[in-house]
């Protein structure tokens, strides 16, 4: 199959179960891909989590809201409109004041398994 498509209606969020406040929906992955993963996400208000992306690169770009991001003693702020790379092994902590969301693309993996493992949320 050289060519998949995924409707944009036909997306639903997802609550993470691993993460409070998270919430995706993977558009592209396994079966269809076994090189990436893409998809949708939102942050709810006063989200907080970390993040070790063990199974590769990460980028999110963020369509609305502000994300801070701290990996390895630095912090960055991403707002609208801005992309993120995340590397394969950083860990980061991600936090939100008034929600976020965007697209993602990535390495298929266990990536919500990750994050349960290493993440301390905010709130739970």
């Amino acid at each position: 199959m050289a060519v998949v498509l995924v409707e944009g209606k036909s997306l639903r969020y997802e609550r993470n179960p691993y993460i409070k406040g998270d919430n995706a929906k993977q558009a592209i992955g396994a079966p269809e891909s076994k090189h990436m993963c893409s998809g949708l996400w939102r942050f709810d208000p006063e989200t907080a989590f970390d993040w070790h992306f063990k199974e590769g690169d990460f980028i999110l770009y963020l369509t609305e809201g502000r994300v801070q991001i701290a990996a390895e003693g630095k912090t960055y702020t991403a707002a609208a409109g801005d992309f993120t790379l995340c590397q394969k092994g950083t860990t980061a902590h991600f936090s939100t004041v008034n929600g976020a969301a965007g697209l993602y693309v990535g390495e298929p993996g266990t990536f919500f398994e990750d994050m349960a493992k290493s993440s301390r949320p905010k709130q739970w």
